[in-house]
């Protein structure tokens, strides 16, 4: 299978992610999509495609259907043979266990990966010699030097106690090839705002320098597409609140609001959102709910002594979930309490 019909394929699971499909019904489903694309894919092919993005958890099985990984999502986006390609293709496959300490010794001692690629499946030897992360010299196979400072990154995020669900490097290297950042013609706001405390704060500044969000909305409209992605995935695809799960009745309610950001990775962190339904959106945004660090639903005191809650759908002892919680969540919802919430 070659890398342009990997591609293809993967968008258009992106695309019919939302629809509820059950990895029983996946084949199916993709075949028919693809036929409907017009693209020509053989049937075994596909289904050992389908084989191949479950065991390498690039697809997540939900109780609310499949959903494609975020980095496998920029993969499919990225140009071929670009830098991000080959960034995206690497945490696909540096987050899979199995294959986790080949990858970071062949990073480290810097030598040829023939063994690896010669031990690997089919499907990931095609795919790795179509990309720039691979190079072919005197017919010995390296990791190109080019990305070995950003792919040491990717690995010490992925290795880190609290594995994000995307590296701040891969998510700061799509939004740059989205929004130039040094292209003077587009206006900035927020310039002089403060980012919330990130403890990764000067990888992120080194990353993309820029500080503010573009006035232009249509500028980060596919970032924020991702964004809406990226927590369908994490949330996977339900209000965590009263378990809606129709993926027109739920948004991606940004913690520390758009309007306020400072940058545009806080516009696009995974970390600044909680996917919730609409009516619980509207009370978030406008400060009526909010959260303590322990993920304890907090409520304004127009709905202290409230006899019945049910018309709201808020559960008086409700929690949010410890997974939901990670530390740079717990910096966005401190700025919501302070900022948003209307005690």
């Amino acid at each position: 299978m070659k890398k342009l019909l990997w591609k293809k394929t993967l968008n258009i699971l992106d695309e019919i992610e939302t629809q509820n499909i059950q990895v029983a019904q996946l084949y199916d489903n993709l075949a028919q999509a693809v036929k409907d694309k017009g693209i020509s894919c053989d049937s075994a092919d596909l289904a050992a495609f389908i084989s191949y993005l479950l065991r390498f958890g690039l697809i997540k099985n939900t109780n609310c259907g499949i959903d494609l990984s975020p980095s496998a999502t920029i993969f499919a986006r990225a140009e071929s043979y670009s830098r991000l390609e080959s960034l995206a293709i690497f945490e696909c496959f540096y987050r899979h266990e199995k294959t986790r300490e080949v990858w970071k010794n062949a990073v480290h001692q810097k030598c040829s990966i023939n063994s690896l690629l010669m031990n690997t499946d089919p499907f990931s030897y095609k795919l790795l010699m179509e990309t720039a992360l691979i190079y072919d010299h005197k017919h010995q196979y390296w990791i190109s030097d080019r990305y070995f400072h950003e792919l040491c990154k990717i690995m010490e995020e992925v290795d880190c106690g609290e594995a994000p669900l995307l590296s701040i490097t891969l998510c700061c290297a799509y939004a740059s090839t989205i929004v130039d950042h040094q292209k003077p013609g587009i206006l900035y706001k927020n310039e002089d705002l403060s980012l919330v405390p990130y403890p990764d704060l000067s990888m992120i500044l080194a990353a993309i320098p820029r500080r503010g969000v573009p006035c232009d909305r249509d500028e980060t409209r596919k970032l924020q597409s991702f964004y809406k992605d990226t927590l369908f995935h994490e949330y996977e695809h339900v209000c965590p609140i009263c378990g809606i799960d129709l993926p027109h009745m739920l948004i991606a309610s940004h913690i520390k609001p758009f309007r306020e950001c400072a940058h545009i990775y806080e516009a696009i962190d995974h970390h600044n959102g909680i996917l919730l339904c609409r009516n619980h959106d509207y009370l978030f945004d406008q400060g009526y709910i909010s959260f303590s660090d322990q993920g304890a639903l907090i409520m304004n005191r127009d709905f202290s002594g409230n006899d019945s809650l049910t018309p709201y759908h808020l559960p008086p002892n409700f929690v949010l979930p410890r997974q939901y919680l990670t530390n740079s969540r717990r910096l966005f919802l401190d700025y919501h309490r302070q900022h948003i919430f209307k005690g």
